[in-house]
């Protein structure tokens, strides 16, 4: 091998080596603004958590939409499917899914321009649960009140054996033990709403704090 021969092999085999090093990423970036790339956060809506377990403050980051419940204006969580009510004296209704492990859903029906006085409904309801010790359910319900952009909403929460009866299914009297309420009245222009959501009692309480968020979102609308 010439001189020639070996330093035209020795140059070519620099400038490979140096090609090599120019081109590697050192700074973990490419050179080439083209091959760049931006990562941005997502902006997708949380899934919503079908088993709540142990926190059922969690389905608060279930997502929501904007809807009529008659004049009323609300958010209703995704979740929530509105179906065809299954009477005459009910306004609409929802099938909420089972939480934490629970094997049955619940089921938020809605009412208008009924008969009867706040508290004569809320007894009415009370009597459709049985306590396990005997007690009055009236004794053994909770209640509260606040006001949703002016509307004022009582609302009451209570446990027992419900009576599947007084769903509207027909038939004989089936009883529901460790079962749960949660119920509203919404006082608006034209008159009481009342929401009567009743389940398996984990699911109720996963369904409290939606519930609650659901009631203090609606605005009353005026047509």
């Amino acid at each position: 091998m010439n001189k020639n021969t070996l330093f035209f092999g020795l140059s070519t085999l620099v400038v490979g080596l140096l090609m090599v090093a120019f081109s590697f990423d050192w700074g973990g970036t490419s050179s080439s603004a083209g091959n760049q790339v931006t990562v941005r956060p997502s902006t997708a809506a949380p899934e919503p958590r079908g088993n709540m377990g142990d926190n059922p403050s969690a389905t608060m980051t279930a997502p929501v939409f904007r809807g009529n419940v008659g004049n009323l204006n609300a958010d209703i969580p995704d979740s929530w499917t509105q179906e065809k009510p299954s009477s005459a004296m009910r306004l609409t209704q929802f099938d909420l899914p089972a939480l934490a492990g629970d094997r049955e859903n619940a089921q938020l029906i809605v009412f208008n321009q009924i008969g009867g006085s706040i508290d004569q409904n809320l007894n009415r309801w009370y009597g459709q649960f049985k306590q396990p010790d005997g007690s009055s359910s009236a004794s053994k319900a909770r209640r509260e009140t606040f006001t949703a952009n002016g509307l004022p909403v009582t609302m009451v929460s209570l446990k027992g054996t419900f009576s599947a009866s007084s769903m509207g299914m027909g038939g004989a009297p089936t009883d529901k033990p460790d079962y749960g309420l949660l119920g509203a009245i919404v006082s608006s222009p034209e008159g009481p709403y009342y929401f009567k959501l009743v389940g398996p009692a984990a699911t109720i309480d996963g369904y409290r704090a939606a519930f609650e968020s659901f009631l203090k979102s609606m605005r009353y609308m005026d047509n």
